[in-house]
């Protein structure tokens, strides 16, 4: 589950959020009162929430609901060839930032994935997706890749 911790009055808890029954649920008790917590969420993949609850004698219970959204994203598509617009497999795929690069090759079986691919847990921002096969020439494709999104490509091959 996701990383929930509690701190303040000089204090600082930590638990994880629930994975079966109420899941995304945690609780955390025997918190000095009164109190101003701060409570932050984190889950890989995710961006950090911080939120602040209060507590006090007469309100000794507070809720600290959050949704946590995607700090990653994805580049998924299909090599083609550009005559007869089949999917191509074993293409390797190199997916760059101009930093890092990640690379995979599309998938060679069963014959509905042939020529698919997906790389992720891509930052946000622009990326080349180079796509190169012996035979054919390399195609690079611009795309961009936003938070919690799946962007998709087509990369057409001309046989050289």
């Amino acid at each position: 589950g996701a990383t929930v911790t509690v701190a303040g009055e000089g204090i600082e808890v930590a638990t994880s959020t629930f994975t079966s029954g109420t899941i995304g649920s945690y609780r955390v008790g025997e918190l000095p009162m009164p109190g101003i917590y701060t409570v932050t969420v984190e889950f890989d993949g995710y961006r950090r929430e911080t939120l602040q609850v209060s507590l006090t004698r007469e309100a000794p219970v507070a809720t600290a609901n959050t949704e946590l959204t995607a700090s990653l994203g994805r580049v998924s598509g299909i090599v083609i060839d550009s005559a007869t617009e089949a999917g191509i497999g074993a293409v390797v795929i190199v997916v760059s930032d101009g930093l890092n690069t990640w690379e995979t090759t599309t998938a060679s079986a069963p014959a509905a994935a042939i020529g698919r691919f997906s790389v992720a847990d891509l930052p946000p921002g622009a990326y080349t997706v180079t796509a190169s096969y012996p035979g054919y020439t390399d195609t690079t494709v611009l795309q961009v890749v936003t938070a919690g999104v799946e962007s998709s490509v087509t990369a057409e091959l001309v046989a050289s």
